[in-house]
């Protein structure tokens, strides 16, 4: 990685492992511009290092994280950008400049969790499950509009209740991308500067629930022996 980014001219302050890098970040005037660390180091992780970056005063380094396997939502949460190993060196370029064109959707769950759709389909019949969704799209655009609101009004506790609101029912009906934009805001773990595009990647989340339920039911509508 320092070689890559040295290549582009990109001034490196090297640390191995964690408690270096949170010893370097503490002694460091001035800041780095961006911290890129690996998601799993023994010790100090890439999930503490994010946590202490996030909690540095405005403006901080944009904090990176790097692994060969998905994030846990809560996790992913914490960093401003993800690229996955092995690394990509125009995925890097662009998380490193951010730059990069990948709407944070793309790096989040799929709209709807497929075992939570089942466990509802074994309980209740597809015009319920499909009543049941068509409410909760419903009530989630009505709740983003006030998570917008609220952000705009720098009203941190109305934000992040209102989002623990969102993180519920977004979680009991299998919609994990709402879920983990959600969790963040609740956490405070997601700069302002950021909320924008949050509420519009939720929005886009709602629109796919919505569409998968207007495909789900034209699909159960169909009569015996028709393709499908």
């Amino acid at each position: 990685m320092s070689l890559l980014l040295a290549l582009e001219g990109t001034e490196i302050l090297r640390a191995l492992g964690g408690q270096e890098a949170l010893t370097a970040l503490q002694s460091s005037s001035p800041l780095p511009d961006v911290v890129l660390v690996d998601h799993q180091m023994p010790g100090v992780s890439g999930v503490d290092i994010g946590r202490y970056v996030k909690s540095l005063p405005e403006p901080r380094p944009r904090v990176i994280a790097m692994s060969a396997s998905p994030l846990p939502a809560e996790e992913l949460a914490i960093f401003d950008d993800f690229v996955p190993k092995p690394v990509d060196q125009d995925l890097l370029r662009a998380a490193i400049t951010g730059s990069s064109t990948t709407p944070i959707g793309a790096k989040l769950p799929p709209s709807l969790d497929s075992s939570i759709v089942t466990k509802l389909q074994a309980i209740m019949a597809p015009p319920a499950i499909h009543e049941l969704y068509a409410v909760y799209v419903a009530d989630t655009r009505k709740r983003i509009h006030e998570l917008e609101r609220y952000s705009a009004e720098g009203d941190e506790e109305s934000l992040r209740r209102c989002a623990h609101a969102v993180k519920g029912s977004a979680a009991m009906v299998g919609v994990p991308g709402i879920a983990t934009i959600a969790a963040g805001l609740e956490a405070g773990e997601l700069p302002r500067r950021d909320h924008r595009k949050l509420f519009h990647e939720m929005r886009s989340a709602c629109d796919d629930v919505e569409q998968s339920m207007i495909k789900s039911a034209k699909t159960n509508s169909a009569a015996p022996g028709e393709a499908r």
